[in-house]
């Protein structure tokens, strides 16, 4: 399943947006895009009895894997749905931004025992319930590769049809890879002339190792009018101390700048 977005101007990781893709008022393109994407998923887990959990990744940050987490949960639960966005990317978060949610309580606190599971669960304007992050902990892998996180997958996949995971990049922590045992599979963001062949590689070996099923791919940033040298990619060193916690690692990527 891959599928590819067209590059559009204006800037579409905005708290705007978001409210227009729900309403409608976004291309005939953008939208399609998604409907495609939740059909293929719908074919993909249709074997799957109750709720279906799904990980939406990166290789690095800036792929623009947060937007389209959100995308695919509107576009599901415009089916009639009942969705559960959880932002389990506690290092650095950005769903609670879009949506609009406050950060007092949220995915970290629940697994850290301080609030009940349904304190964590928000209602959002979008049709789909979401669990922000929470406070920024200093254990994130140890909180995600909890008991906890299974009592809290397990109590929620009664209430919902499909769970989809924000996670962080896998090639900066292994946070998606230890989630990874509790989803059905995962789908991969990757972003035109930024995301590195390599990084794909490493990604999929990293999965694979993990035992993940790899629905697909969501390539961001596409002009369809270029020509379809889709691995022409240019790259820089690009530091990621900044994100989380002391990870001083540089990977092999694009330029610009977009939502994690």
């Amino acid at each position: 399943m891959l599928k590819i977005f067209k590059k559009k101007k204006s800037k579409i990781h905005t708290e705007e947006y978001i409210e227009d893709f729900y309403n409608g008022n976004v291309s005939f393109e953008v939208k399609e895009a998604f409907n495609t994407v939740r059909t293929n998923i719908m074919f993909a887990t249709n074997s799957i009895e109750g709720c279906k959990k799904i990980i939406i990744t990166s290789s690095v940050a800036g792929e623009g894997k947060s937007t389209s987490c959100l995308n695919l949960a509107m576009a599901i639960a415009q089916v009639k749905s009942k969705v559960l966005l959880i932002d389990a990317d506690l290092r650095k978060p950005t769903i609670y931004k879009f949506l609009k949610l406050d950060q007092e309580v949220g995915l970290s606190s629940a697994l850290g025992g301080f609030s009940t599971f349904e304190e964590v669960v928000k209602k959002t304007k979008i049709g789909v319930d979401c669990i922000p992050a929470g406070p920024v902990p200093p254990n994130a892998a140890e909180l995600l590769a909890s008991d906890k996180m299974g009592e809290l997958l397990e109590w929620a996949s009664d209430k919902y049809d499909y769970i989809l995971l924000d996670t962080p990049p896998v090639n900066i922590v292994s946070d998606a890879t230890i989630l990874s045992k509790y989803a059905h599979g995962t789908i991969l963001v990757a972003r035109n002339k930024y995301t590195a062949h390599p990084s794909i590689v490493n990604v999929l070996e990293a999965l694979e190792f993990s035992g993940t099923k790899v629905f697909g791919f969501l390539l961001n940033d596409k002009d369809l009018t270029e020509s379809r040298g889709y691995y022409k990619y240019g790259g820089y060193r690009y530091g990621y101390g900044k994100y989380g916690y002391g990870y001083g690692k540089s990977y092999k990527t694009g330029t610009g700048e977009k939502d994690d």
